[in-house]
């Protein structure tokens, strides 16, 4: 998922010891506050894809930060001023269909996988089993970036998957039609489900093969029925 950091500001507030330095490469604790918001950044695998919007004379201070990393972000020099909503605002074009903001004169740590997860609670067997929704899991389990919310249960079922009645006609009787012989076949498909399962049906795919058990937009599975009738002459 795509992270953008805003640092646009000039720091006034903390003059003198944000003269031509950015409030987020204060130090804290010894080290500067990027630091820890890389680092909470780099736990869930948020770091690969970062967008930093930066005060123009700031600029040098974020390609020397990032210079022997392995993913560099993509810096986006401004004019002090715009305010955070006008800064996205002119770099709309740069901006993905779901990103994070990230403020980068603050001290966080968020866990981001509870935050991806709009604070719901899985429930079932995996409920205790914490899914990180981190950028791995949209590009290569999910292969999109959706909003999607964890709640994991248990699919099983009990299916009456087809039911079928045949049955062969007595030849005397059907031997003045002409007929040597006749089977008639009634046949029913996916009468019954039975299943605690909350969602429409346990079977339902919306991916197809690419995930098993993803039920989101999806439709029930339809019953049918089949009459055939085999004569012979």
């Amino acid at each position: 998922m795509q992270v953008i950091l805003q640092s646009g500001g000039v720091g006034s507030r903390l003059y003198p010891f944000t003269i031509n330095k950015p409030k987020c490469f204060l130090k804290l604790k010894g080290k500067p506050i990027i630091d820890y918001q890389y680092e909470n950044l780099k736990k869930y695998n948020l770091h690969k894809k970062l967008v930093i919007i930066s005060n123009k004379s700031h600029v040098h201070y974020f390609q020397r930060y990032f210079k022997n990393k392995k993913y560099k972000p993509k810096i986006i020099s401004e004019k002090p001023g715009l305010g955070s909503g006008g800064s996205l605002i002119k770099n709309i074009k740069f901006l993905e269909k779901n990103f994070i903001l990230i403020y980068l004169d603050i001290f966080f740590d968020i866990n981001f996988s509870r935050f991806l997860n709009n604070g719901n609670r899985a429930i079932g067997p995996g409920a205790d089993t914490e899914i990180q929704y981190d950028e791995s899991f949209f590009t290569s389990i999910m292969g999109t970036a959706t909003d999607i919310i964890n709640n994991i249960e248990s699919a099983s079922y009990i299916k009456l998957r087809e039911l079928s009645f045949s049955y062969k006609v007595n030849p005397g009787k059907i031997k003045d039609y002409g007929l040597s012989g006749l089977d008639v076949r009634l046949s029913f498909r996916d009468l019954i489900t039975i299943s605690k399962y909350s969602g429409w049906d346990p079977e339902t795919n919306m991916m197809q093969n690419r995930i098993s058990g993803e039920d989101y937009f999806n439709q029930p599975q339809t019953w049918g029925t089949n009459l055939s009738l085999h004569l012979r002459w």
